[in-house]
């Protein structure tokens, strides 16, 4: 079996009563996306760090899989899985940007990395920054899963490994830009009642078929025009609708 797992990534130390905490959401990889097992919402940070070795296996229990045979796993998640090059240089290696725009803080490369920099130009408002914004802990949070799994960088925006025979791939979604798409809208109308709009298990529904359109029908999603593999890619369906009428840039 192939899957395509969504996952809207909660800070380390979410709690229930938090506004936002994990949640995980399977579809079936096939011709007509199928949700299976059923949506986890709380933290994961226990299923990622009591046992580093079995963290795909307790990914699936959460979402009631435990045991199923599954060949591939296409994770598409909702945090920042780069960070931008300059703010990684100034902080490893005391090296500056040429120059640092005292105007709008997405053109600012210390906190903004071009793949949000794209992004911005189809958004009303200005995608969050892992420097600026209170995401940093997500965002450790999801590349503490790709490092646990130990994935690696295949290709820009894209990592890939395997674990005990499963091949698990990795990409970065923002669920508030992707919900603007018809085919996404369309495709979620298939699997049944859906989540409260907003909500972490909404969100991680979206994330999960932007992971099933990329195993399926990858040419519906903007190529990464980003050939910087540091800072990664935003994956995003192409058939955007307008924002502010203007006509979306691909």
């Amino acid at each position: 079996m192939k899957l395509a797992v969504g996952w809207d990534v909660g800070a380390w130390h979410c709690t229930r009563s938090s506004g936002s905490q994990d949640a995980l959401v399977a579809i079936r990889v096939a011709d007509t996306p199928e949700r299976v097992g059923q949506a986890f919402r709380g933290n994961l940070r226990g299923r990622l760090t009591a046992n580093p070795e079995k963290v795909l296996a307790n990914l699936f229990d959460a979402m009631g899989l435990g045991g199923l045979e599954v060949d591939e796993v296409i994770f598409a998640i909702d945090a920042t899985l780069g960070w931008p090059r300059a703010f990684l240089e100034l902080v490893g290696e005391g090296k500056m940007p040429g120059e640092v725009p005292m105007g709008k803080r997405v053109d600012n490369e210390l906190l903004t990395r071009r793949t949000e920099r794209v992004v911005a130009k189809k958004m009303a408002g200005t995608p969050l920054s892992s420097v600026q914004d209170r995401i940093g802990s997500q965002s450790t949070k999801a590349l503490a899963l790709l490092t646990l799994l130990q994935l690696q960088r295949s290709e820009p925006g894209v990592w890939t490994g395997e674990v005990d025979g499963t091949k698990v791939v990795a990409i970065e979604t923002y669920p508030a830009l992707c919900k603007r798409s018809a085919q996404v809208s369309s495709l979620s109308a298939l699997l049944g009642p859906w989540p409260k709009e907003g909500s972490d298990e909404a969100d991680a529904l979206l994330c999960a078929i932007v992971a099933w359109l990329f195993a399926t029908e990858r040419q519906s999603l903007v190529a990464p025009q980003v050939t910087d593999t540091v800072e990664g890619w935003i994956w995003h369906p192409i058939d955007l609708a307008r924002v502010d009428g203007k006509r979306d840039e691909a």
